[in-house]
């Protein structure tokens, strides 16, 4: 899909736009029953949202990019999409901040926290 603009070709990417919303494949859930630790139940929680307002830009973005056509709102889309973008990546160096040599015992051990972080953040980068 293409679009002519002052001499420039913008080309957009369909293939996130055409998919399902996204969703949690069982990974979060999983992480999230795997450990007691508090920064990972506060991103479990976090990313739910995030994976709404996502689906929320998808949405509103799909008939535009279908459509070859972007009208002014779409500039307020992508800012939408940036400020989101950079909401989950502060949250991903925080989670993937966790010391792990200074666990409680009630949060689960050393492998299972790196396991749940490991997902978590999986989760988040697709």
């Amino acid at each position: 899909m293409a679009q002519e603009l002052d001499s420039e070709t913008v080309t957009a990417s369909p293939c996130v736009l055409e998919g399902a919303p996204l969703e949690d494949d069982g990974s979060v859930d999983l992480a999230l029953l795997a450990t007691n630790h508090p920064e990972i139940k506060r991103f479990g929680d976090v990313i739910f949202v995030h994976v709404q307002t996502a689906n929320e830009l998808l949405a509103q973005c799909r008939p535009w990019v279908e459509a070859g056509q972007f009208p002014d709102a779409a500039s307020e889309a992508y800012q939408l999409v940036q400020v989101a973008l950079g909401t989950v990546h502060k949250d991903i160096e925080r989670l993937d901040s966790i010391n792990l040599d200074k666990l409680k015992p009630g949060w689960g051990d050393k492998a299972t926290v790196r396991m749940a972080r490991k997902s978590l953040i999986g989760f988040a980068q697709e």
